[in-house]
């Protein structure tokens, strides 16, 4: 969306999945609902990015909080996600806006709880978490080659939902080979349930969480998102 805005002659042709971001609280750090954060440590991956915008957005309008960025009364930090239990554990945070599987991985430690799950986030169950992404350049030049990526990319999305079982092990052995922690079966299967698997992309549904971005002063100006996606390589 920033390259976009700022333009860049981008596309977004297939989104990768949906779903999957968590609100989790430190055990210990009296929190039972959102209307606890107030003067609390938040951590996301980075600023502005899907999990931080979809937690603000959720604060600012169900429950008027709003980060220390723009003068409000919860304190924002970032970290990479496979590190939230261990901040949990040393108490540097008290709550974190926290993608699967490492929500899943932070309940089976006990150093953390849901305090929302994916269903009531904002944009929880809509939002690609993940989106295929060329240059226009290339649509215009090579059509064939990005119709037969995105046909692959299909495929491997259809693979995903027809051999869960598969899909996981693959998942379980990525992840150590990435970040050199194994993650056990029941973690990967809590974590598949906040998950949906798909390659569909709805232009709408970007614009609404770029809307939010720009209310959240993450984007300078109001976007438009006209002409982002295209989805005739999925047809």
């Amino acid at each position: 969306m920033n390259h976009f805005t700022s333009g860049a002659e981008i596309n977004v042709v297939a989104a990768g999945s949906t779903g999957g971001t968590v609100i989790m609280a430190r055990e210990g750090a009296d929190i039972e609902s959102p209307e606890d954060l107030a003067g609390k440590t938040f951590v996301s991956p980075r600023v502005g990015c899907t999990h931080d915008v979809q937690f603000e957005t959720m604060m600012k309008e169900e429950f008027g909080l709003t980060s220390d960025r723009i003068d409000g009364e919860m304190k924002h930090v970032t970290g990479k996600p496979a590190t939230y239990a261990s901040l949990f554990e040393t108490k540097n945070v008290d709550v974190a806006t926290v993608p699967e599987p490492w929500a899943s991985s932070i309940e089976e430690q006990g150093s953390g709880k849901v305090l929302v799950d994916t269903p009531n986030v904002a944009f929880g169950e809509t939002l690609p978490a993940a989106v295929f992404v060329t240059s226009q350049k290339l649509v215009d030049e090579k059509p064939d080659m990005v119709e037969s990526i995105v046909e692959a990319h299909k495929k491997a999305t259809d693979f995903i939902n027809e051999n869960p079982e598969e899909a996981k092990q693959i998942a379980i052995d990525k992840i150590k080979d990435i970040t050199d922690q194994e993650l056990s079966q029941e973690v990967i299967d809590r974590a598949w349930e906040r998950i949906d698997f798909t390659y569909d992309v709805n232009e709408e549904h970007l614009q609404k969480f770029a809307d939010s971005s720009y209310d959240l002063e993450f984007l300078k100006e109001k976007p438009d998102l006209t002409g982002l996606v295209d989805t005739s390589f999925l047809e």
